[in-house]
């Protein structure tokens, strides 16, 4: 979303209707302006936090967590040269022309604008911070910092339960930068070693779309009903999937698809 964008949806809300100066969660009611914002940090905390759910298998996540533990001790020998060498001007200069103008900043305030016509100057120091970065493996603190924007989803939801509104975070231009270049790496080594994704996933995939997916899941059920087949579909639809990842168990995949040494150690950190 640019910021272009974002202000119009303020504005349409504003417009819309009658706001809301009440907030309730966990059987607590907020009604004045500093009680709102701190209900919403508890929602949110609450939100981003994982929570095993009573069907979940206690003994393999502590399995899991062992594991993820030894590989961060054992990951200066698991070192990958495709991914740990060091950052160049043309890796960040391709990635800087990907980026659009109008986006809305991160807490520091840099927007694309100024990396965009900062110039060969600005590329360079970028290029120091980021291979400082990488030989490092810490990331800075501003770039693991956002705002988030609570936006009213609409369709006359209740306005002053939380679950009414979809959260836009908005983080450091530079980190995305960042993350941009890494993820590069990280695709062409696993289409080079591992054929991940595999080659019928449609999400998060380049170039994939949810029209080919659909046509794909059309033909396959069209196929076996022309043989008399059974045909067996299954969907799944994980509440706020995206918001609980499994920290652990991210980890654990990403190491055991080939992503290790430091830019799998700066991920966990």
């Amino acid at each position: 979303m640019d910021i272009g964008e974002f202000y119009q949806r303020v504005r349409r809300m504003r417009k819309s209707g009658p706001s809301t100066t009440k907030l309730s969660y966990n059987g607590t009611e907020a009604t004045n302006d500093s009680s709102i914002c701190e209900l919403w940090g508890e929602y949110f905390r609450d939100l981003y936090s994982e929570q095993p759910t009573g069907c979940f298998d206690e003994t393999f996540f502590h399995e899991i967590s062992s594991k993820v533990q030894t590989y961060f001790q054992n990951s200066d020998k698991a070192s990958i040269p495709e991914l740990e060498k060091q950052i160049t001007l043309e890796e960040i200069r391709e990635q800087i022309n990907t980026l659009k103008c109008g986006k809305a900043p991160g807490p520091d305030r840099i927007t694309n604008e100024h990396i965009l016509y900062g110039g060969d100057q600005v590329i360079k120091y970028l290029c120091k911070l980021f291979n400082m970065i990488l030989k490092t493996e810490y990331l800075p603190v501003s770039f693991r910092h956002g705002i988030i924007i609570p936006l009213y989803k609409g369709s006359n939801k209740d306005k002053t339960k939380p679950n009414s509104y979809r959260a836009v975070t908005l983080t450091s231009v530079l980190g995305k930068l960042l993350e941009k270049i890494f993820l590069t790496r990280i695709q062409k080594l696993l289409e080079n070693i591992n054929n991940v994704p595999h080659g019928l996933q449609f999400g998060f995939v380049k170039e994939h779309g949810s029209i080919p997916a659909i046509y794909t899941l059309k033909e396959s059920i069209r196929y076996y009903i022309e043989r008399y087949s059974y045909v067996f579909s299954i969907f799944l639809d994980n509440e706020k999937a995206v918001d609980r990842i499994w920290q652990d168990g991210l980890l654990f995949k990403l190491w055991n698809a080939g992503i290790t040494g430091k830019m799998w150690k700066i991920r966990k950190r």
